[in-house]
């Protein structure tokens, strides 16, 4: 199936947003992308994923970050104003995430912890709670291509604190910040 497919058969299947199913499948993806499979490599900072979503479901975001990273030039008005949007969009979505987050802890598959940043939370996969056959599946390859694409950019990502990560991916992009 090409990427077009893939993305069309999304659509379908998902709505982005406030779509349970997409945040779910998202946060799992980007928790098997970032190999964090057990308490000493966690996803540091629970917060960043509401807005690290929109950059991997969406292959123009991530190439616009990417862009700027490799030439270090100012962004166009369109490409700051997508980026606005998915800004917008996470800061709109976070109530959404922790409850997906709650709710996958509940169930046992991934695992939390109280973070060293005092108001996130660390995240890790409990692997063997997760069938195989749906982290291999190649419908989310795009996804996975996305955040080797945003690892190039900052090969801290998993790491960084959510100020930093805000700035770095948006801030500098020159959309205007607004979180609290």
């Amino acid at each position: 199936m090409n990427a077009t497919e893939l993305a069309t058969k999304k659509r379908m299947m998902f709505i982005k947003g406030e779509d349970f199913n997409f945040l779910t499948y998202n946060v799992l993806i980007v928790l098997d992308a970032f190999k964090c499979h057990s308490e000493s490599v966690t996803f540091e900072g629970h917060q960043k994923l509401s807005y690290l979503i929109d950059l991997v479901s969406s292959p123009g975001l991530a190439q616009i970050i990417d862009r700027y990273h490799r030439l270090g030039s100012r962004l166009n008005k369109r490409d700051i104003h997508s980026l606005s949007v998915a800004y917008a969009n996470g800061a709109s979505r976070k109530h959404f995430v922790a409850r997906v987050i709650h709710s996958l802890a509940t169930r046992g598959l991934i695992s939390v912890r109280q973070g060293k940043q005092s108001v996130g939370l660390d995240l890790w996969l409990n692997l063997e709670s997760i069938p195989a056959t749906f982290l291999s599946s190649e419908l989310y390859t795009p996804e996975r291509d996305n955040i080797v694409l945003l690892r190039k950019c900052s090969s801290r990502l998993r790491t960084l604190t959510f100020d930093t990560f805000i700035e770095k991916f948006f801030g500098e992009q020159g959309v205007r910040l607004w979180h609290t």
